[in-house]
């Protein structure tokens, strides 16, 4: 067994994925908070089965 490891290769879809999501904050279309602010706030609401 190496001490050193080579690190896992992303999956062929990550780069496209971090690409739109960086597209999205820069066009206004979401936006992020930092780790500590989720801690503050909590989890949003998930909404439940239709009735």
């Amino acid at each position: 067994m190496s001490l050193v490891e080579t690190p896992p290769r992303s999956p062929y879809w990550h780069g496209k994925v971090l690409a739109d999501r960086a597209r999205s904050v820069r066009e206004g279309k979401t936006t992020f908070i930092s780790l500590a602010e989720l801690k503050k706030r909590g989890p949003l609401p998930q909404p439940g089965p239709a009735h």
